[in-house]
């Protein structure tokens, strides 16, 4: 589960000769944000100057699909689980038909 803390703790690194950039982070709700710092080769960073992108909200949003993702697949045993569990009893070529004649 994610929390505010761990959010705090949220640092990403890659490699050693890198530069810093820093973006904000709302993730948890409109009014809070935190800063955390990514580090890109400089050849990366010059790259992404060169491109006219929103590299923050393309950022958070990347951040933001992978929890949910994450969190997602934390919950499918669960959901597989209470889904074995459900018996549906009666004819599908009803339903289907039924589904067919509304289009």
């Amino acid at each position: 589960m994610v929390t505010n803390s761990s959010l705090l703790a949220v640092i990403l690194m890659y490699s050693n000769r890198n530069t810093y950039i820093s973006f904000e982070l709302n993730i948890i709700s409109e009014f809070m944000s935190e800063v955390i710092t990514l580090r890109v080769s400089s050849e990366t960073k010059r790259l992404m100057g060169e491109i006219d992108l929103n590299w923050s909200e393309e950022l958070r949003s990347y951040i933001e699909t992978r929890i949910k993702s994450f969190r997602l697949h934390k919950l499918l045993p669960e959901i597989y689980k209470t889904a074995s569990k459900i018996r549906v009893k009666g004819d599908s070529t009803l339903l289907i038909r039924e589904d067919r004649d509304a289009r």
